[in-house]
């Protein structure tokens, strides 16, 4: 069975912040709890994995399928949810 999600190398650049490389995968059915100080990329990572985010490099896939920034986000087509 394909990973939930799995992230490869992600990177993202804003002009005073960078993230990654970041490198996580979680299993389906398995709970991760993101905790991280407040400026830390949290969001960013999450936008980067639903297609709300343009990552700057890196790899994104969801159950499997890479996370195609031409189509609509992730989230909707799968009804995936994400908390803060």
């Amino acid at each position: 069975m394909a990973n939930a999600f799995k992230l490869t190398n992600l990177t993202k650049t804003f002009s005073e912040f960078q993230l990654g490389p970041l490198n996580l995968e979680l299993e389906p059915g398995t709970v991760l709890g993101y905790i991280r100080p407040n400026g830390s990329g949290k969001t960013t990572t999450m936008h980067c994995m639903v297609g709300l985010v343009r990552s700057d490099g890196g790899e994104v896939e969801i159950f499997g399928r890479p996370n195609d920034l031409t189509k609509p986000p992730v989230f909707c087509w799968l009804a995936l949810s994400f908390w803060e």
